[in-house]
C-alpha cells in the first residue's frame, strides 16, 4: 500500500479550495514533461499539441505506452492553472503556455508562506518555479 510520500495534494483551478491525493511520481513527471513542452508566449499550445510532444519524454515504467497520460496531463494542467504556473488562451481550442513572471511571482505571495512547501512537490510550487527559472 502506497505511503503518505508516496502522494501528493493537487488542485483544480475549476473547483477553488478542493484538493485530491495523486500519486507523486506520476505527477511530477507529467509535471516536468509538461513544463519543458510548453511556450513562454503566444500563442501557446493546444492540449493535443502538448500531450503528442510530451508522450516521449515520459517515462515507460510509469506511463506504459502512454497509458493514462491524458488523465495525467489533465490533472497536471488544472493543478499548475491553479497555482499561476501556466495559463489558459482565449482561444478556441484551448491553448497553454507558460504563464509570465509577474503572474507566477503575485501568485507566489503568501502562497509558499501558507503551504510551507507541505503539500506540493519539491518543497512548493512557486519554490519550484523560481528555481526552473532562475528567479527570486
Amino acid at each position: 500500500m502506497p505511503s503518505d510520500s508516496d502522494k501528493i495534494e493537487i488542485e483544480n483551478v475549476n473547483s477553488p479550495g478542493r484538493v485530491e491525493r495523486v500519486d507523486r511520481a506520476k505527477y511530477v513527471a507529467m509535471k516536468k514533461a509538461l513544463l519543458s513542452v510548453l511556450p513562454k508566449t503566444s500563442p501557446g499550445l493546444t492540449v493535443a499539441e502538448a500531450k503528442a510532444e510530451l508522450l516521449p519524454l515520459l517515462p515507460q515504467a510509469l506511463f506504459p505506452e502512454g497509458a493514462k497520460a491524458g488523465w495525467w496531463l489533465k490533472a497536471t494542467q488544472l493543478d499548475l492553472e491553479a497555482k499561476g504556473v501556466i495559463q489558459r488562451e482565449n482561444s478556441k481550442p484551448l491553448r497553454l503556455r507558460l504563464s509570465n513572471e509577474d503572474g507566477r511571482a503575485k501568485r507566489c505571495e503568501g502562497m509558499d508562506r501558507e503551504r510551507a512547501g507541505n503539500r506540493t512537490a519539491e518543497g512548493g510550487e512557486c519554490a519550484a518555479a523560481h528555481q526552473r527559472t532562475g528567479t527570486v
